[in-house]
Formats: structure tokens, C-alpha cells, sequence
């Protein structure tokens, strides 16, 4: 019997110190271990897909969405229309482009290039022969043979993104 007892207290004995072990853990839980946990489930998501995007761009996957596209017009160099360039702000089938353009890359010396931004109003919708640009080229046209106009916005795009985006020229005014 003396023996049942002496067993019952020592279950009692580690019993209670399991409950303080368990009441210290529960105490170091403070703003620390929620600090760290709450930072690993922000940052890891954040750093997965940063890797991912970087293997996405060593990799060359997707499509490019700059403005312009370099390309070779008549053994040229030049800058193109991007076909995916709208990709971002439209589903499919529903992507609106310009007429197709090309920026000679090599700008002849006393010439001037004027790049118009403004989307649809600027492009002429729905017809572009009405476009702003193509008046102003015009216009210019008559008293400045030595000014080009180009209007590289597609309709219903940011104008901000195309500026941010750049043609890769240099315009004059």
C-alpha cells in the first residue's frame, strides 16, 4: 500500500511540473513569438513570389508589354507597335489597337518628333484619318516639312503607363 502511494504522488509530481512547464511556455508566447510568426506568414508568400517572378524573367516567360517592340523597316532600324501592349488592360478578344506605326530609330539631323498621348480622344476613335495627331501633322506638315508626329496610345490605356513604359525615343516637345 506504501507503494501505491509513493507511485500516486510521483504521477502527482510530474503531473504538476508538466503544468509548469506548460504555464512558462504559455508565458514566453509573448509579442515576440506572434511577431515572428505573423512576419514568416507575410514574408514567405512575399518571397516565393519574388523568386518566381525573377524565374519568370530569366526565362523569358510571357510576353513583353513595352510600348514598342525594336524591329527592322526597310533594313532600318526601328521601333514597332507592341500587339501586347493593351494585354494588361483588356480579356482577350476585346484588346483595341492603333494603326500599325513604326519610330525610325535613326532621327534625321534639323528634324523634330512630337509623340501626342492622350488614348482614344488623341487616336481619333472610331475612326483614327480624324485623329488630333493626324490634323496637327498636317498642319505642320505645310510650314514644317522637318516635324514628325507620332500617336503610339492605344484606346482606353493609361496614358501614365505608356510615359512610365517609354518608346525607347527621345521626343521633342
Amino acid at each position: 500500500m506504501y507503494e501505491l502511494d509513493v507511485e500516486n504522488e510521483q504521477g502527482k509530481a510530474a503531473d504538476a511540473k508538466a503544468a509548469v512547464v506548460a504555464n512558462a511556455a504559455s508565458e514566453h508566447r509573448g509579442w515576440r513569438w506572434w511577431f515572428l510568426r505573423t512576419g514568416s506568414a507575410i514574408a514567405i508568400p512575399i518571397l516565393l513570389l519574388v523568386v518566381v517572378e525573377i524565374c519568370l524573367r530569366v526565362f523569358n516567360v510571357g510576353y513583353p508589354t513595352d510600348l514598342t517592340q525594336p524591329c527592322t523597316i526597310h533594313g532600318q532600324p526601328a521601333a514597332c507597335y507592341n500587339l501586347f501592349f493593351p494585354a494588361p488592360f483588356f480579356p482577350p478578344g476585346m484588346i483595341k489597337t492603333p494603326e500599325a506605326y513604326a519610330i525610325p530609330a535613326d532621327k534625321p539631323a534639323g528634324t523634330f518628333r512630337i509623340f501626342v498621348l492622350g488614348e482614344s480622344a488623341a487616336m481619333g476613335d472610331p475612326d483614327p484619318a480624324y485623329a488630333f495627331s493626324r490634323y496637327l501633322e498636317m498642319m505642320l506638315r505645310q510650314q514644317f516639312p522637318q516635324m514628325n508626329v507620332f500617336n503610339p496610345m492605344p484606346e482606353a490605356s493609361k496614358s501614365i503607363r505608356t510615359v512610365q513604359g517609354g518608346t525607347g525615343e527621345t521626343a521633342d516637345i
